[in-house]
């Protein structure tokens, strides 16, 4: 629970690089890298059933370490625990 003083509840930060990956016969498939900011932990995806679950999961992972952003009178504070 986030305190009635702040504008918005801690969150996480991620970072999402998708791209095209040239298979046979001129197909393409979508593949994906999804990264915690705060903690660096790195997936890799092929589908986009996969990216959700990959959220799910390290967003229970890292609430579970402690590891949130919150956003404190503009100033961007950063919580590790």
């Amino acid at each position: 629970m986030y305190s009635e003083d702040s504008e918005h509840p801690p969150s996480h930060l991620f970072s999402l690089r998708l791209w095209q990956e040239e298979l046979d016969a001129g197909q393409t498939e979508w593949r994906g890298r999804l990264q915690h900011v705060l903690s660096g932990d790195t997936h890799h995806f092929r589908e986009w059933n996969a990216l959700i679950e990959l959220l799910l999961a390290m967003l229970e992972e890292q609430e579970r370490d402690g590891m949130l952003y919150k956003d404190v009178n503009l100033g961007n504070e950063q919580e590790a625990t």
